[in-house]
């Protein structure tokens, strides 16, 4: 478990060194990275236009870079709202499968927030609890929520003329 953990450590920070080099054609070195991280690991890494993909055996995949997309079975009744999603994941496991994706608009704040909060109700999920904090132009809140067996969360930061949402969803 502790090597699997640093695996995906060293493959998030390969990722992440991948996503700011992606700018158009792969380079020699992008590929030699790829192919050290995917000897050693065991992990399938794909460079495309402007994203990073890579998947695990066990079904892990996570997708960074520019206008990605949610992963193909991502919940239909959880709401995401209309905004460039930089990073998507999935981690399957004894637990479920855990959803985590990255959204960045230029919509204020206070009109993502209304929203999610219109939209859980409804798609029949629970609001536990919610909070914001800051000022305009520094806000940052959280809506955590429930539906039968799955659980959910997003937070919102609102750093300047930007709102980012941050999704994370169990589905057991």
């Amino acid at each position: 478990m502790i090597k699997k953990v640093y695996v995906i450590r060293f493959v998030l920070v390969t990722v992440a060194i991948l996503a700011l080099g992606v700018a158009g054609c792969k380079s020699v070195a992008e590929k030699a990275v790829e192919g050290v991280v995917e000897k050693t690991t065991g992990v399938d890494i794909d460079t495309g236009d402007n994203s990073v993909t890579y998947e695990t055996e066990d079904g892990t995949t996570i997708e960074i870079g520019e206008q990605v997309d949610l992963p193909d079975d991502f919940p239909g009744d959880f709401p995401v709202y209309d905004a460039d999603v930089e990073s998507s994941s999935k981690i399957a496991g004894g637990e479920g499968t855990g959803f985590y994706v990255g959204l960045v608009t230029e919509d204020s704040y206070d009109d993502v927030f209304t929203w999610y909060k219109s939209e859980f109700a409804d798609e029949g999920w629970e609001i536990l609890a919610e909070m914001t904090a800051g000022e305009s132009g520094a806000k940052s809140g959280v809506i955590t929520v429930s539906k039968g067996t799955s659980e959910g969360s997003i937070t919102l930061v609102e750093d300047g003329d930007v709102t980012q949402v941050t999704i994370s969803v169990n589905v057991k």
